[in-house]
């Protein structure tokens, strides 16, 4: 069975997954990372180039693909990949999902770090980056909702984190 990570942009999707990686011996893998190679470019410029719907394509036709090879994988997906194409849907049919949640204040100090390398809001001032989460996160949170748990990342120590992950795999 696969492991999909989702949440907001910023809470930490694919650090887990690496860190949780090493700890139950399971391969990971970053759907933006796998885009990347596929397209032969970064994610922000394929973003800009060939714009958002073909980028959700892409994402949606790489997300199957990694359904089909089901071989008990940690995926770390994108912001957005559960809200698009159906794909929590397909998700939670064929692994468990684990949103890993964070407060709006939490995700804003985060990305304010990171912003330049990522699509959506690189060129967001922190006022535009506020406004920005709060209105993409209320509209997204529905979506993530639908995971099979929710873990609040904010204050869980990497030892927490894997029991709980184990705790989640085992109701399911």
């Amino acid at each position: 069975m696969n492991i999909y990570f989702v949440g907001f942009m910023g809470c930490g999707k694919s650090h887990y997954s690496k860190m949780l990686s090493r700890e139950v011996m399971m391969p990971a893998f970053d759907m933006d990372n796998i885009i990347e190679d596929l397209e032969g470019t970064n994610i922000y410029d394929l973003f800009f180039e060939k714009g958002e719907e073909y980028f959700r394509e892409v994402e949606h036709q790489v997300l199957q693909d990694l359904i089909k090879i089901n071989k008990g994988y940690l995926i770390a997906c994108g912001g957005g990949t559960p809200c698009f194409n159906n794909n929590m849907d397909l998700m939670n049919q064929k692994g468990a999902t684990i949103y890993l949640k964070a407060s709006k204040e939490f995700l804003l100090e985060r990305l304010k770090k990171s912003r330049t390398s990522r699509p959506l809001i690189a060129m967001m001032n922190n006022l535009e980056l506020k406004e920005f989460i709060d209105k993409t996160l209320d509209e997204r949170e529905a979506f993530y909702k639908q995971a099979t748990s929710i873990i609040d990342i904010e204050k869980i120590t990497l030892p927490i984190f894997v029991q709980t992950i184990h705790k989640c795999l085992n109701q399911l």
